[in-house]
């Protein structure tokens, strides 16, 4: 197996606008907006227009506005011996064209006939669970 691309890093950024009831604890409203909290009401549904009229009462939701920020996983692309392209990103990775198994690592694994508990492995290996 050829690697193609290493995995990358890459950061998302969304900005929220949120309206908590003052009357009950633990709802309101959440609408996406941009970085400055301006909500962009021409997209909105009539259902939703409705809504953002609701949440704008003063007298019975607080405004906040927040961001959040997460990192995201773009996975190693590879190139199986058959030479489809595919992700490794898990514990096993199946080319979807040839069936080869590989690790995250982009190593060929022995096949499937070959796993069980006698060579240590469980199913919990393969699926990442443990």
């Amino acid at each position: 197996m050829h690697k193609i691309h290493k995995a990358t890093w890459a950061e998302e950024t969304k900005h929220y606008l949120h309206f908590d009831s003052l009357e009950i604890s633990g709802s309101g409203f959440c609408f996406d907006c941009d970085g400055e909290g301006h909500v962009d009401t021409s997209v909105f549904t009539p259902i939703l227009l409705e809504s953002w009229k609701v949440a704008n009462d003063t007298s019975r939701f607080a405004r906040r506005f927040q961001t959040i920020t997460r990192r995201i996983k773009t996975p190693a692309l590879w190139k199986c011996d058959c030479g489809q392209a595919m992700e490794c990103e898990g514990f096993t990775n199946t080319c979807p064209k040839c069936g080869t198994d590989y690790n995250w690592g982009g190593q060929h694994l022995a096949p499937r006939s070959c796993w069980g508990e006698e060579t240590g492995e469980y199913p919990s290996d393969i699926i990442a669970l443990r």
